[in-house]
């Protein structure tokens, strides 16, 4: 059995609040060597506010090439022709629904088939993508970065995701298979109202507990830096080269297989993220808080030193009004109008 005080004080599991309580003296160290509050909104000049917060999903996957997107289409579950475009464009079952503005996973759920996918969104008010579900094995996040006046750029951090997983002794409940891993009990209120917890599995027989590679649903992150080489960042050059205004970010993405990092032949990107992207495998066991603390201010630092150097060359910084209002409305969306003008446009 585990000890529970010896998990709960491991860095992983801390309030995301607390985590980056640091970072706010770090951020006004950087805007006053900037004189801007909001530099990082520079550094990315092709995503909203750099993706500092409250980006359209749907817009960012607008900059990625095709040939490495999952077939996705954008829908407004309020309207009264989402289905048939639906029927007509979008993806087969099973598919993925998640939020067109969203994080860490909140609202994204594996739809098996038409009658569950209209049951889910019936009473969602903000717009949703329903993405081809990928069969590809390997879940990664990688983050990237290339400076504004460089040809090649930079992977500094790749992350694998373990998923929950459990094997039936034939005696054991899957709600007692669950408790004896600490971090697969967090999930145990979530997915009671889901499935029959209290189902015994045969012996041998294996249940994937959740599909849905995040942190906050119960997947472990692993570090899997020992992947990063020149012909991994040659690679994803190639794709940042093609996506106008990107700078730095994090790929969310399912590869075949572990070398289709290198040759990009197997690759799907399901998301990108801006600047509030965070190197995953800071999350792996035995990392260390302080270790994390030294990735997240050199990200931090490099987020700083590409939107100066962007401005330098004519980006402008986000605007206080622009910036607040969206943050706000990211935050708290039951005040938020029901569609910003980018989604209203996309909706059509």
């Amino acid at each position: 059995m585990f000890n529970n005080w010896r998990y709960k004080v491991q860095f992983e599991y801390w309030p995301v609040w607390l985590v980056y309580i640091p970072t706010l003296f770090v951020w006004a160290y950087f805007a006053f060597r900037a004189r801007a509050l909001f530099y990082m909104t520079a550094a990315n000049p092709g995503i909203e506010l750099g993706g500092f917060f409250g980006e359209s999903k749907s817009a960012i996957l607008d900059l990625v090439p095709e040939a490495y997107k999952p077939k996705t289409i954008h829908i407004n579950p309020k309207s009264s022709t989402w289905l048939d475009k639906h029927r007509r464009y979008g993806p087969s079952y099973p598919l993925v629904a998640k939020p067109n503005i969203g994080e860490r996973g909140n609202g994204v759920e594996v739809m098996p088939n038409e009658d569950a996918l209209i049951a889910f969104l019936k009473n969602k008010n903000e717009s949703y993508l329903l993405q081809e579900f990928s069969n590809y094995t390997h879940e990664y996040g990688v983050l990237f970065y290339r400076m504004p006046n460089e040809k090649k750029g930079h992977v500094i951090s790749i992350t694998g995701k373990k998923f929950m997983e459990i094997t039936g002794d034939g005696v054991k409940s899957i709600r007692q298979l669950m408790e004896t891993n600490y971090r697969y009990s967090l999930q145990i209120e979530r997915l009671s109202t889901q499935r029959n917890l209290e189902e015994v599995l045969p012996i041998g027989n294996k249940l994937l507990l959740e599909p849905i590679g995040n942190h906050c649903r119960g997947t472990e992150f692993t570090n899997e830096n020992h992947l990063i080489n020149e012909r991994v960042s040659e690679q994803f050059t190639r794709i940042a080269d093609r996506m106008d205004g990107f700078y730095f970010g994090r790929f969310d993405l399912k590869a075949k297989r572990e070398i289709d990092l290198e040759t990009g032949e197997f690759l799907h990107i399901m998301e990108v993220n801006g600047t509030t992207s965070e190197a995953g495998h800071i999350y792996s066991k035995g990392f260390g808080v302080w270790n994390a603390y030294r990735v997240i201010f050199s990200q931090m630092k490099l987020i700083y030193t590409i939107g100066l150097a962007n401005h330098r060359r004519g980006i402008a910084y986000s605007p206080f009004k622009e910036f607040t209002s969206t943050v706000w409305n990211h935050f708290f969306p039951k005040k938020a109008r029901t569609s910003t003008s980018i989604e209203a446009k996309q909706w059509a």
